[in-house]
């Protein structure tokens, strides 16, 4: 089994490109009160040692203990949202993820699951993940 694994994560993000971002957002220079100096390749450090370490225990059968902290901050369950794959886009409610891992959407009645290609989440108009 594989995974490809990609975070983002705003590290001093202007005003002006962010003025066109149509969800809630933030950078570190913001998150730390405007001192970033040493602390992006620390926040990348831990970063990486937390997704090793949760790695490590998904490749040991730990999903249900990986599950349960998901769901307990899973931002998006009960929101419209647009799930974009490799087929195309999706407008549902997001149900969170199951027992497997797959995301799952509610669209036109019928509940789908996503298993596998680049899913990303976006909020529709109006609404936010915080």
């Amino acid at each position: 089994m594989s995974a490809i694994i990609g975070v983002g994560i705003n590290v001093a993000m202007p005003d002006e490109p962010g003025r066109a971002i149509d969800q809630d957002w933030t950078d570190l220079h913001r998150a730390l009160g405007g001192e970033i100096r040493g602390v992006r390749n620390r926040v990348a450090g831990l970063l990486i040692d937390e997704l090793v370490s949760m790695v490590g225990v998904l490749a040991a059968g730990g999903w249900p203990e990986l599950h349960r902290a998901w769901s307990a901050f899973d931002a998006y369950v009960g929101r419209e949202v647009v799930v974009h794959t490799a087929r195309g886009e999706e407008r549902g409610v997001y149900l969170g993820v199951d027992d497997t891992g797959a995301l799952l959407l509610q669209s036109r009645g019928v509940a789908r699951t996503f298993h596998a290609g680049e899913v990303s989440l976006r909020a529709t108009a109006g609404e936010s993940a915080s």
